[in-house]
């Protein structure tokens, strides 16, 4: 289902608000960046912090997370932007300086999101099991283990190791590791 222009306005509008913001804080020259609601997947949100700038969001996110897109989403996002013109491109994606414009913008700075991912998720789950349970992966975890990543249960500590069973439905479960 697309997004309504509407709400594809109002997304533009707070994006070129805090694109404001942050070249009056920062005294940054950022242009509006190009903006795109094709992210698919878990995601909710992409920047693309080069000389242009680029937000890619998720479509189906956004309409399921109006609120949060619009408390925290689309601040992080144009957060990144404001740090690529402010320090440069070789800085940590959610180091101090990122934390410091997400405080300047009046948001907590959180890395990730908490939306309910189930009518946004593509593709299956693997399941693994640890010492304790079994967890549901997405795609992407599970690939990242077959390329020699180690995850570990925020619960028992054990190694998480593969089934070798897929699942269709998904499922968020306490896990560490890199995303």
């Amino acid at each position: 289902m697309p997004l309504p222009d509407e709400l594809r306005q109002r997304v533009h509008d707070r994006v070129a608000y805090f694109i404001q913001l942050g070249r009056l804080l920062f005294g940054v020259t950022l242009p509006m960046p190009e903006i795109g609601f094709d992210l698919r997947g878990v995601r909710a949100a992409t920047a693309q912090s080069d000389k242009i700038g680029k937000l890619r969001f998720n479509a189906v996110l956004l309409r399921d997370n109006e609120t949060g897109y619009f408390a925290n989403t689309i601040p992080h996002e144009v957060a990144h932007l404001v740090v690529g013109a402010k320090w440069g491109y070789d800085v940590h994606a959610h180091g101090p300086e990122w934390e410091s414009v997400m405080r300047q913008f009046g948001c907590v700075p959180r890395r990730t999101h908490n939306y309910d991912v189930s009518e946004a998720r593509v593709g299956g789950t693997f399941l693994y099991h640890c010492d304790c349970k079994t967890h549901q992966l997405s795609v992407r975890r599970h690939n990242s283990i077959q390329r020699g990543e180690k995850w570990q249960c925020l619960h028992c500590k054990g190694e998480l190791i593969f089934t070798d069973e897929t699942m269709i439905a998904c499922s968020s479960h306490h896990l560490h590791g890199a995303e």
